[in-house]
């Protein structure tokens, strides 16, 4: 058997060994008759990095009394690993590697009386905490195929490419490139993982300026949501960092929007301060640190991110920021690439690492991909450097990167993080592989003699989880109660191992069980890249449709038909209330029906009118609709199928579009929920089904992960004729404000509720207006940034639930958004334009 097939059936057998390890096992404890599940197991002789090892251990490169060292010239050190329940449950070093354990290894395969360890030898394979990545940017990448920057220089990116880009950010674009950097950040094993979202300067085009903020922070928002259980989000607000002194209103106005945003740390773009004089620079400073104090906020800024050795932006940041600890802030400052520190005098450099270090709550973060491409780079001009022609070929003579050896010995703590990838400020990058962002901070930084490997493996780990605020300074993630989240790497023993391949047979380990997913597809993005290039060969350089656009051209509008620049009153939807707790989506459907067949079309501001019985005919049509439905579990593909039947019998009735985010299948989460369990094996093979044909037959259909309320407000409201019919959670729509306390998360799986309404436009009556803000939850007001709603309005809706107040119901637009957006929606809405 040759070395290589020896090397795979190992690294095939530790994965299944793993796999058996990490089952849940029944145990019946001896004092109780009911057994209880754990699932334990041993990782045995793995090589652990010093630099990460639990704080509890202490070792140091002596050697012991067998006269073998604890720690390797690598600087890893040889460990048993004990994982409980999904946690770290303990961790001991060893000085063997024997297939037997020595009387060092203490009690190695059992844990406690009750639970025995199984054991999983992984032969010195390499074992970290999962990777951390501090300074990301999702908002621009993986855009290099449509916007690349053939110079390869800032001033393209920053002063043409980037703004060139920005009319190809629709919420879909941005998204789906979100959701393709975060599949494969945690496909390489990152946890956590922190991107900067910009403040974009459009100059005069406002709207575009608000537009791009509402894309980019929608489909941030939608993302963080979708992979919370996999991977913790943060945003980085950033904003010109002049404009913190100079325009006081704007600048506050984004505090208090990235406020709102979970999590999020207020930033700046520190650009080149060399013409600015330092006074001024401490005043831009001291104006965002105190708004960063007043709102409670840490900060994470880019500064020095240039060749020139007269920018040290770091200097006048030492004395506002010691100005700002001794008023009392105590948040932690992250400082981006501080390139140019390595530029200064050598005075310079040991007073700046030395001012960073006593100000405590200092991260320094380099990013060798980016500046490695970007520092030093021919075509390079001023202001955000020192010009170097473009005409001459030349060999870079500098790599970019800040002074990680020297920060660390003062006592700052540093990290590496992937920064840009695959965009136009840098062609290529670490595909979010932060093994790739250490193997390259090494091999620039010559971190392999500092002493060794081993020692640095916290800057792509524990110390960005520092930067971020997921751990403290006292705690390792391999301490005894941390999640046992790792990556192993069965294919490399040794740090020159891991370093030499790109170690595409790692495991990545979460909870305490493999992590099995799928590396995407860079084809998955061709035609967001497709419609810059057709673009880029039409001559009249036409701009992409967006959303909007493409739902009116689907529903047969133009904004030629606005009846008016004011809103219409609601439309008059003939009411019907259900008989069954199942039966809202056909009763809503019954509705609709009755509508499309009456020569009415608004209502009159008495919004009582009577609600119908059902007539002989009703009963009829009912029994129809449900025979043709044949379940009681009825998802939006049932009620789109049922429209398609109307439509073909009648074409010129009505037209009508699904948006969704989710046009293919039944979202396997939905297993989970009690709303969808007793019948989700029977529902999802339906589902899929039906779509198939609804494609098939050319329904019109649109897939969106957050499609604007505000649009559906604009089209129910501006638009003559046209409703909404919308899946929302009627435990958030049924909560008032005095049931909000003492009562379960109204979206969680156990609590969700799906139920139809039909959404007949908007009001501005004060009365109406007042009923919806009184039963207006105080939970819903998060929404308001995410949506451009105007709370002087209502919404208006047509509810056949028999516990709602009335036939109409008023209830306000993030109060809807809310119930609308819930887990388990699927975001469905399907638009009906009546043709009269």
């Amino acid at each position: 058997m040759s070395d290589t097939t020896t090397k795979l059936s190992r690294v095939a057998s530790l994965r299944q060994a793993l796999k058996e390890a990490t089952k849940p096992v029944s145990l019946s404890p001896s004092s109780s008759s009911q057994s209880t599940t754990v699932h334990t197991f041993l990782l045995k002789n793995v090589s652990i990095p010093i630099a990460v090892l639990p704080k509890n251990i202490t070792v140091t490169e002596t050697k012991g009394d067998n006269s073998q060292s604890l720690v390797s010239e690598e600087g890893l050190v040889l460990c048993h690993v004990w994982i409980r329940n999904g946690k770290i449950h303990k961790v001991t070093t060893t000085t063997s590697s024997s297939s037997s354990f020595t009387e060092d290894d203490h009690d190695v395969a059992v844990v406690d009386d009750n639970d025995n360890a199984m054991v999983v030898d992984c032969q010195r394979s390499l074992l970290i905490p999962c990777f951390v990545d501090c300074h990301t940017h999702l908002d621009k990448t993986w855009t290099v195929s449509r916007t690349r920057n053939k110079s390869g220089t800032m001033d393209e990116a920053w002063l043409h490419k980037e703004p060139s880009d920005w009319k190809h950010w629709t919420l879909d674009d941005l998204t789906r490139r979100m959701r393709f950097a975060v599949q494969c950040a945690i496909y390489y094993g990152t946890k956590a993982l922190r991107t900067h979202l910009d403040g974009y300067n459009c100059g005069e085009d406002h709207a575009l300026e608000e537009q791009l903020q509402n894309n980019v922070y929608a489909a941030y928002t939608a993302i963080k949501e979708a992979y919370q259980d996999q991977i913790t989000l943060q945003v980085v607000a950033n904003l010109y960092l002049p404009l913190y002194y100079s325009h006081p209103d704007l600048a506050r106005a984004h505090c208090s929007r990235a406020n709102q945003v979970p999590g999020a740390v207020l930033g700046a773009y520190i650009g080149n301060t060399t013409q600015t004089p330092e006074d001024d620079t401490c005043q831009h400073l001291d104006a965002m640190l105190d708004l960063a104090a007043e709102f409670d906020m840490d900060i994470d800024l880019h500064i020095d991110e240039s060749n020139d050795p007269h920018c040290c932006a770091l200097r006048p940041l030492c004395r506002s920021l010691l100005k700002a600890r001794q008023k009392g802030y105590q948040g932690n400052v992250v400082l981006g690439h501080c390139c140019a520190l390595s530029l200064q005098d050598d005075d310079t450099k040991t007073f700046i690492c030395t001012q960073l270090a006593q100000l405590g709550n200092v991260y320094v973060v380099a990013n060798p991909f980016t500046n490695l491409s970007l520092q030093d780079r021919r075509g390079t001009k001023p202001p955000l450097g020192v010009e170097i022609p473009a005409e001459k070929p030349r060999t870079p003579q500098w790599r970019g990167v800040t002074l990680l050896q020297e920060l660390r010995q003062a006592g700052v703590t540093v990290a590496s993080a992937s920064d840009n990838v695959r965009d136009f400020w840098l062609s290529a990058g670490s595909d979010y592989d932060m093994l790739s962002v250490w193997s390259t901070t090494q091999a620039l930084c010559h971190l392999d003699t500092a002493p060794n490997e081993g020692s640095w493996a916290d800057i792509v780990t524990t110390c960005p989880a520092m930067a971020m605020n997921l751990m403290k300074d006292s705690e390792s993630p391999l301490d005894v109660g941390q999640s046992a989240d790792l990556v192993l790497f069965p294919g490399a023993r040794y740090a020159s191992e891991l370093f030499s391949r790109p170690q595409i047979d790692r495991i990545v380990i979460r909870k305490g069980i493999i992590l099995e997913t799928q590396l995407p597809d860079y084809a998955e993005l061709d035609d967001l890249m497709e419609v810059a290039s057709a673009e880029k060969g039409n001559p009249n350089n036409k701009k992409p449709k967006g959303e909007a656009e493409n739902l009116l051209d689907l529903l047969g509008l133009n904004e030629g038909e606005t009846l008016t620049s004011q809103h219409l009153p609601f439309t008059r939807i003939p009411h019907l209330y259900q008989l069954e707790s199942w039966d809202c989506g056909p009763t809503c459907l019954m509705m609709l029906l009755r509508w499309l067949e009456s020569n009415d079309t608004f209502s009159t501001i008495d919004e009582s009118f009577p609600s119908s019985i059902l007539t002989p005919r009703d009963m009829e049509e009912r029994r129809r609709i449900l025979d043709a439905v044949n379940t009681k579990s009825i998802w939006t593909s049932d009620l789109m199928w049922q429209l398609q039947k109307w439509k073909q019998h009648d074409e010129k009735r009505c037209q009508f579009v699904l948006i969704s985010n989710n046009i293919s299948t039944a979202d396997q989460d939905y297993e989970n929920f009690e709303y969808y369990q007793q019948s989700f094996s029977d529902d999802q093979d339906r589902v899929c089904w039906t779509f198939t044909e609804l494609h098939r037959q050319a329904v019109p259909m649109m897939e969106s992960s957050h499609f604007p309320l505000s649009t559906v407000l604009h089209v129910t409201s501006r638009y003559k004729d046209v409703v909404a019919m919308l899946l929302v959670d009627n435990s958030i729509l049924r909560n008032r404000r005095e049931q909000l306390d003492g009562h379960p998360n109204p979206s969680s799986p156990t609590a969700y509720a799906g139920h139809y309404v039909i959404l007949c436009g908007t009001s501005d009556d004060p009365q109406h207006v007042e009923k919806a803000n009184r039963v207006r939850p105080d939970n819903t007001i998060a929404t308001q940034r995410l949506t451009d709603t105007r709370f002087g309005v209502c919404c208006v809706l047509a509810n056949p639930d028999p516990a709602s107040p009335s036939p109409l119901e008023f209830v306000m637009p993030d109060h809807l958004e809310a119930a609308w957006r819930s887990k388990g929606t699927d975001d469905d809405i399907i638009f009906l334009r009546k043709f009269v």
